[in-house]
């Protein structure tokens, strides 16, 4: 089983009842090898983040984004197995990088529990784009095609988020 996040941060997102997370030996056999980062809440209410906000991920062009991907496994004895972790990417197209004027969100629908799956976030169908000033979203679908209209100079800043929409998913 590992035993570093390798940069990723885990904290409670403002709620009073807090998650419980660590490293376990499977579900199963996870894609990475023997072990996963798993977690439960046991208050619907709760909402955990996975967080990522060092300098490596700080102000850097979106355009230089070539790979994300991430493994969930879905409790089979889960109350509700049909809502998964989903990541949020907060972008700069303004340059000036401190406050971000889109958020890229990534959000998959549920996975077979009691399984395995690997999210290409790269390839798959499931990006979001919302407009800060006018607080809407445009329609779902890949990465290229969400952010083809956005300008060439366009920044993630605050780094990557990711959050269960639900109890008893392990990432």
């Amino acid at each position: 089983t590992a035993s570093s996040l390798q940069g990723w941060l885990l904290f409670n997102d403002g709620t009073t009842t807090p998650a419980t997370a660590g490293f376990v030996n499977g579900p199963g056999t996870p894609p990475l090898g023997t072990g996963s980062y798993g977690t439960a809440i046991t208050q619907p209410v709760t909402k955990i983040v996975f967080g990522r906000v060092d300098a490596a991920y700080n102000n850097v062009l979106l355009s230089t984004l070539t790979q994300l991907s991430y493994s969930t496994y879905v409790d089979p004895t889960a109350t509700n197995k049909t809502v998964n972790w989903y990541i949020n990417v907060y972008l700069d197209t303004t340059g000036s990088g401190t406050t971000y004027n889109y958020r890229l969100d990534f959000a998959p629908p549920g996975s077979t529990p009691g399984v395995w799956f690997t999210w290409d976030t790269m390839t798959q169908p499931y990006w979001l784009l919302y407009n800060r000033s006018t607080k809407t979203f445009g329609a779902p679908g890949t990465l290229a095609t969400v952010t083809a209209g956005l300008p060439a100079n366009t920044r993630i800043i605050q780094g990557f988020s990711t959050n269960p929409a639900y109890p008893s998913i392990k990432f």
